[in-house]
């Protein structure tokens, strides 16, 4: 049998001196023309591509954020919503462009060396499916322990950011009760559990990269071996300098195996930033500001009075959660001042105000 040598055996048997002739510069130019091209038109392409989509991404979180009802806003601290905004939204900005065009650019060069090691010795293509079999299921261990880990080390961050926010605000209290040392120990703390997070993450990488490194090595072995076999039995002449051809690429291929399997599941880590971004666009918002069908119903010179009646009102701070306004009939009369009265009643004046302020999930309401 003769070898697959080809362009790549002609190539490979070339001298240094050889290389240097006028007749190999226009493929050399050509061929680095070419890429300049490409890479330019991937860069531009792929960069539009994804920061416009998160500048979308953004805006329509933003949309949505300004639309929720303050009950959201009260169960959720400054922090974790600025944490949208800051962190996820630079992810998705910043480094995801990035680690997509790595991931792409190292997968398709892992594949080549992989199939041009396989053309110039054909005894590995048995052993390339149990090697891809490995790698995906390190991948598919990593990417699930990974990718709850990366959940917890973005949800770790919202609380240095709300303590950030929560210190500056009151700073001047802290200072009169002289309780800068508390606070200090309590942001120490829980910057602790977010440096816990992102170190359990890079040991999963390093977990990682020591496993991989082992089935590159295992690959390699197996390429120079079976080169030796074949040579010293006869079934295939291959020429020496394809053998060291195969041997180089062989040598780069380990590092970059692992910078493959790391970026993808780097880059699918990074989607869960997304992630946390679609939760918030997928929000209930407030009922629209203007409602076409109420305008129909409302006469052109309401409000003539400013009277205001409860006719079997009901009210709940939330949905899921028990009335706290149940069967309410009232009527303030217009031109009335209304005291709401801490001392008297606190939930039902608090509750009552807050009605009016279309801060709670009103049910069943008639409310003129």
């Amino acid at each position: 049998m003769r070898p697959p040598g080809g362009y790549f055996g002609y190539w490979a048997s070339v001298t240094p001196e050889e290389e240097e002739a006028p007749q190999y510069v226009p493929a050399g130019f050509g061929l680095a023309l070419l890429c300049l091209v490409w890479s330019s038109m991937r860069a531009v392409w792929g960069l539009t591509s994804l920061v416009g989509a998160s500048a979308r991404l953004h805006n329509q979180m933003f949309d949505r954020v300004v639309r929720l009802p303050t009950r959201f806003f009260d169960c959720n601290p400054s922090g974790r919503v600025l944490n949208r905004f800051s962190k996820d939204t630079g992810l998705a900005d910043d480094l995801m462009p990035q680690t997509l065009f790595d991931t792409t650019a190292v997968a398709l060069k892992v594949i080549g060396v992989v199939i041009l090691v396989c053309i110039i010795n054909p005894v590995l293509f048995p052993t390339v499916v149990p090697l891809v079999a490995g790698f995906m299921l390190l991948q598919r261990r990593y990417l699930a322990a990974s990718r709850e880990v990366k959940r917890l080390e973005a949800d770790s961050r919202s609380p240095v950011y709300s303590q950030i926010s929560e210190t500056l605000a009151g700073s001047v209290v802290l200072r009169a009760y002289q309780a800068q040392a508390r606070f200090r120990a309590t942001f120490h703390k829980k910057v602790d559990s977010n440096v816990e997070a992102f170190f359990a993450y890079i040991a999963l990488a390093r977990w990682l990269g020591i496993r991989l490194d082992l089935l590159t090595l295992l690959f390699t072995a197996l390429a120079l071996y079976a080169a030796i076999l074949v040579q010293g039995l006869g079934w295939i002449a291959i020429p020496e300098g394809l053998i060291g051809l195969s041997l180089a690429y062989l040598v780069q291929l380990g590092d970059a195996f692992q910078w493959c399997i790391r970026q993808l599941a780097e880059y699918e880590n990074q989607l869960v930033s997304v992630e946390r971004m679609v939760a918030y666009i997928r929000l209930a918002p407030e009922k629209p500001l203007r409602c076409p069908e109420a305008d129909a119903l409302v006469s052109a010179d309401w409000p003539g009075r400013g009277e205001v009646v409860f006719k079997d009102f009901n009210a709940r701070y939330g949905p899921g959660l028990p009335l706290v306004l149940q069967q309410l009939k009232c009527r303030i009369p217009g031109g009335t001042k209304v005291l709401f009265s801490l001392s008297l009643s606190l939930s039902l004046s608090l509750s009552l105000y807050l009605s009016l302020c279309l801060s709670l999930s009103l049910h069943s309401r008639q409310l003129v």
